[in-house]
């Protein structure tokens, strides 16, 4: 059942192949013009989430290494943290 469903996920996340289909004989069985609309709203709730998680990590991080707490402050320049930087720069701009 597991295996199904992760097999599922590339079929209802793939937006041009949705439309495709949609616009086929297919649309008659299955209501796919309902999996593209799925598909952006998913793609909107993904991003905003992974966006709020960020932004709660550095506070939380950001108190911690307030507080005093050395560990906290080295982790902000470990070398996955500056991995992390310049991922989060590259997606932002």
């Amino acid at each position: 059942s597991v295996l199904f469903q992760m097999a599922l996920i590339p079929f209802t996340m793939s937006r041009y192949t949705i439309a495709t289909f949609s616009s086929s004989k297919l649309n008659k069985y299955l209501p796919l013009d309902k999996a593209l609309r799925i598909h952006i709203h998913l793609g909107y709730t993904m991003v905003s989430i992974v966006f709020s998680a960020t932004i709660v990590f550095f506070i939380f991080f950001g108190l911690s290494c307030s507080e005093g707490e050395e560990a906290f402050c080295d982790k902000f320049t470990s070398e996955i943290m500056i991995t992390g930087y310049c991922i989060l720069g590259i997606l932002v701009s």
